[in-house]
């Protein structure tokens, strides 16, 4: 049977791309949960349902009464006394009076039923809905909660410049929209890469980390941190500790179950400008040491990382990392030395391509799946039983209508998420690998929930 994991985001590199890093080994069930923080809704609104009523005032507007010295002609009006006169003026005038307060109360009524929002949760959120940002870059893991439900969660960025997670439950079959953001002031980089990656340390207890650039300066690698136990974002302790060039792309990996290497780190290019790529490896909650870690790497892009299954004749691997040096490049991690292996042959990519990268053991037999998107979305994949790369784009029909270029992010199930051209703008998007242990097939699920 085959076990699905991997997960790696990778993004778009013009304004970074982002993979996201998996340690070595199918995926567990259990291998992450986290409650959601609450849907992005509106407060309740109060509406004053009872307007002010405008009352008519009989002794207001009667007339001063006749002085009683003056004769009986002289009280006549109209040829009617003027008792009379004035009973019916006066009944006339209240008439005149309540039809006119009348109007103009429910002129005023119907005119505030019409300007008034209505009370509904709608209302308010559709006045504080955040687009997401064109072409966002996009990070992706999966989990599964403490009720055994199966959760995908994509990351993008707003047009506010405010980062979202969109999160799809398998009991509700639907996705929730909460915003990710901290008390403190801090505003991720217009077009900023994102990575994220799910730390697992036991079935009740996972941490979510969300990696992204700072607007401040352009160059600080930021950190958001929540936990399955309180969904509160906070800064993590791997926060602001490096700078990274400008339109730096990001990549991460964290443990994602209970059988994975517990080292988790952050890949960010130098600020050098010189191909480099570093990474920063936390040997402790107050200690990310960096290293060179990548050369040649072609500025701005896409870095993808994904976990290595054990299988038979390989049974200490434990992460890959994919790179852009003008073609496809792999190293990956034996447990004791990071192996450079060069990865598949002539596999060329532009700047902007997007990368990532899933990987399975079937039956005991590797498969690893890499995805670019330089000018058609292709696969090189590496099948463990025949010992080899082999590289396709045509035939991969699902992905027709992938924007070029387009940012990209996997998760550990085998969702794939890209933006798609809809004819009248993009969408972003979701398809499902499946791997019968003989090759993969792709197919679209459908677009990614993004309203709040």
């Amino acid at each position: 049977m085959a076990q699905e994991y991997s997960t790696l985001e990778v993004y778009r590199p013009e304004a970074s791309p982002l993979p996201e890093a998996v340690p070595g080994q199918f995926y567990d069930p259990k291998f992450a949960d986290a409650k959601q923080p609450p849907r992005y809704s509106s407060l309740p609104q109060v509406i004053d349902s009872t307007p002010p009523e405008v009352y008519y005032t009989q002794g207001s507007t009667l007339p001063p009464p006749a002085p009683n010295d003056q004769s009986e002609q002289d009280r006549t009006v109209c040829g009617l006394k003027r008792k009379t006169f004035w009973i019916l003026f006066a009944v006339l005038l209240v008439i005149i009076i309540a039809a006119a307060v009348g109007g103009g109360v429910g002129g005023a009524l119907s005119s505030k039923k019409k300007s008034s929002p209505p009370s509904s949760s709608n209302s308010t959120t559709t006045t504080t809905s955040d687009p997401i940002l064109p072409n966002s870059r996009i990070a992706a893991i999966n989990y599964t909660d403490a009720s055994n439900v199966v959760h995908h969660r994509v990351y993008f960025q707003g047009a506010s410049l405010a980062l979202y997670q969109s999160d799809f439950s398998a009991a509700t079959n639907d996705w929730t929209v909460s915003p990710v953001n901290v008390t403190s002031n801090v505003t991720a980089l217009q077009g900023t890469a994102l990575s994220a990656y799910a730390y697992y340390h036991s079935a009740t207890d996972v941490d979510f980390h969300v990696y992204f650039v700072d607007a401040s300066d352009g160059t600080s690698v930021r950190e958001f941190y929540s936990t399955l136990s309180n969904a509160t974002w906070i800064l993590g302790d791997g926060d602001a500790r490096h700078v990274a060039r400008q339109n730096s792309t990001l990549a991460s990996y964290g443990r994602a179950c209970s059988a994975c290497s517990s080292s988790n780190f952050y890949i960010y290019e130098g600020p050098d400008g010189d191909g480099t790529a570093d990474a920063a490896f936390r040997t402790g909650a107050s200690s990310w040491p960096s290293a060179e870690f990548l050369t040649g790497v072609v500025e701005g892009s896409a870095i993808a990382t994904a976990p290595v299954p054990p299988v038979a004749g390989n049974a200490n691997a434990q992460v890959a990392v994919y790179w852009n040096n003008g073609e496809l490049r792999e190293m990956y991690y034996n447990g004791s030395a990071w192996v450079y292996t060069g990865g598949p042959s002539g596999t060329e990519l532009d700047a902007g391509s997007g990368i990532a990268a899933l990987t399975q053991n079937v039956d005991d037999v590797l498969f690893v799946q890499v995805l670019t998107t330089s000018n058609a979305v292709t696969m090189d994949m590496w099948n463990g039983s025949a010992a080899e790369w082999s590289s396709r784009s045509a035939g991969l029909g699902a992905f027709d209508n992938v924007v070029v270029r387009s940012p990209i992010a996997v998760n550990q199930l085998g969702m794939i998420y890209m933006w798609m051209d809809a004819g009248n703008g993009s969408t972003l998007a979701e398809w499902k690998m499946t791997n019968d242990g003989t090759d993969v097939s792709f197919e679209k699920v459908g677009p990614v929930g993004l309203e709040m």
